[in-house]
């Protein structure tokens, strides 16, 4: 991944540019895409910025780099739900919108469609993010 941010740190200056100027730490938190030497890249899930003054901000998919960026659903829980019952919500639905069984086996994977989900908490709840990849697989090796 150290060679991949060094081989195309100008396309990811460019990016964050206008941040770099206002904040003192950006740390983006997400996913490494290696699908071989062609199609590789880092997905952003998180962006926590830190100005002068210590103060701390988190945005969801802020930046897109390589074509890697956030989805148009969404998904409420009520927030007196357990935790084991939000991820098996959080696991039902992400199953359901990656559930490529009348495609062929390898063209979701050839046309980089999604695998897994971000659940970004509504704001002042101080509940984390949670990624789900793979509901399907998971739910077959659950029920096996």
């Amino acid at each position: 991944m150290n060679a991949f941010v060094e081989e195309h740190q100008l396309e990811i200056r460019d990016v964050t540019s206008v941040d770099l100027l206002l904040y003192t730490k950006i740390v983006m938190v997400g996913r490494w895409h290696n699908d071989g030497t062609e199609m590789q890249g880092f997905e952003p899930y998180l962006v926590c910025k830190t100005d002068e003054k210590g103060h701390v901000s988190t945005a969801k998919y802020e930046y897109e780099f390589f074509g890697y960026g956030g989805g148009g659903h969404s998904l409420g829980l009520n927030s007196k739900i357990d935790g084991w019952s939000a991820h098996r919500v959080i696991m039902a639905v992400t199953a359901r919108l990656t559930d490529y069984s009348n495609l062929s086996p390898g063209l979701p994977k050839t046309v980089g469609l999604p695998t897994g989900a971000v659940w970004y908490p509504p704001a002042g709840l101080g509940l984390p993010c949670l990624v789900m990849e793979h509901a399907n697989e998971q739910i077959e090796a659950l029920t096996a």
